[in-house]
């Protein structure tokens, strides 16, 4: 890359740079709600996340406690063991 093209590249990220800083594109009010919005989704996702989790251990206790009244011979249900 010869001098010019360098100098022009160099002015060309200089000048972004200044734009940047000069006229942002969100102001930092809105960025701090959409944060604070974000934020609260994932924790709600989080939260159902959790309930499924919940619902998804029962369920395998329950199937964790037929197995052992199947193998001990002690469920109820007469065809099975």
């Amino acid at each position: 890359m010869n001098d010019r093209a360098l100098f022009i590249l160099l002015l060309a990220i200089a000048l972004g740079l200044w734009a940047n800083f000069l006229f942002p594109r969100t102001t930092p009010a809105r960025a701090q709600e959409s944060r604070g919005y974000t934020l609260q989704s994932v924790y709600s996702k989080l939260v159902a996340v959790q309930s499924d989790l919940t619902e998804l251990k029962r369920r395998v206790d329950e199937v964790k406690n037929g197995i052992t009244e199947i193998t001990t011979g002690t469920c109820r249900n007469r065809r099975i063991c």
